[in-house]
C-alpha cells in the first residue's frame, strides 16, 4: 500500500501541473484553457479514489479502511465537482456544494475514529491521511455556501 500511495503522490503532482497550465491558459485567454482546467479537475477527482486496492480482496481492518477510503474519495470528488461548478459559474453550484459538505465531514469523522481504533500502525497513518482531504473539502464547501447565503 505504501508504494501505491507514493505513486499516487507523483500522479497528484502531474495533475497539479496540468491544473496550473490550464489556469495559466485561462488567465492569458489562450485557446483550450477551459478544456485543460476541466481535464485537470476531473483527473484530480479521480485521483481521490483509493486506486491501490483494485483487484485485491480484503478482510477485517483492511476491508473497513478500504470502504472508508473509497467513501472519502467519492465525497471528495463530489466536492471537487462543486468547486469546478463554482469556478466556472455553472448552474446548480450551491446544490452540489451544500450536498457535499455534510458527507465529507461525516466520512472524515469516521476515518479519524477508525484511526484511533485500528490495531496496525500502518492503518492508523493511512486512515489519518485519508481523513484530512474530505475534512478540508467539506470545510471549504461549507464556507462557500455560508458566504453565499450570508453575503
Amino acid at each position: 500500500m505504501i508504494r501505491a500511495e507514493h505513486f499516487r503522490k507523483r500522479v497528484a503532482f502531474v495533475i497539479g501541473m496540468v491544473l496550473l497550465l490550464g489556469f495559466a491558459f485561462r488567465i492569458m485567454h489562450w485557446p483550450y484553457g477551459l478544456n485543460i482546467v476541466i481535464l485537470g479537475v476531473f483527473l484530480y477527482g479521480v485521483n481521490q479514489f483509493p486506486l491501490f486496492a483494485i483487484g485485491k480482496k480484503f478482510s477485517g481492518e483492511e476491508k473497513t479502511l478500504f470502504w472508508l477510503a473509497f467513501g472519502a474519495g467519492f465525497v471528495s470528488a463530489i466536492a471537487i465537482l462543486g468547486f469546478l461548478f463554482y469556478i466556472m459559474k455553472w448552474p446548480y453550484t450551491w446544490i452540489i456544494l451544500a450536498s457535499s459538505w455534510i458527507p465529507c465531514l461525516a466520512v472524515s469523522i469516521q476515518l479519524f475514529y477508525f484511526s484511533k481504533k485500528a490495531e496496525t500502525p500502518q492503518f492508523k497513518s493511512l486512515a489519518k491521511h485519508w481523513a484530512l482531504r474530505p475534512a478540508l473539502y467539506g470545510m471549504l464547501a461549507f464556507g462557500l455556501v455560508l458566504f453565499r447565503f450570508l453575503g
